[in-house]
């Protein structure tokens, strides 16, 4: 589990976008946010924005068999 900001060094991130950029066959693979107890399948194109901070800690879920391409990013407000 972990989350994209907090630190001094990634304080001045506001949101993260996280894209998939394939599909998978699964199982496993989703992006699980545990708090807010939810599993994002992975679906080519599909973009997900959600805040860095401690409310939205997540992880990947270990994908069994193929694998999972993303792209991420941050908005930043400096």
């Amino acid at each position: 589990w972990h989350i994209d900001g907090g630190s001094h060094d990634f304080s001045q991130r506001q949101l993260v976008a996280l894209w998939y950029l394939n599909d998978v066959a699964g199982p496993g693979g989703e992006t699980e946010f545990l708090f807010q107890d939810v599993k994002i399948t992975p679906q080519k194109g599909k973009l997900v924005l959600f805040p860095p901070f401690w409310t939205h800690e997540h992880r990947g879920v270990t994908l069994q068999k193929g694998v999972k391409y993303i792209a991420t990013t941050w908005v930043v407000f400096a």
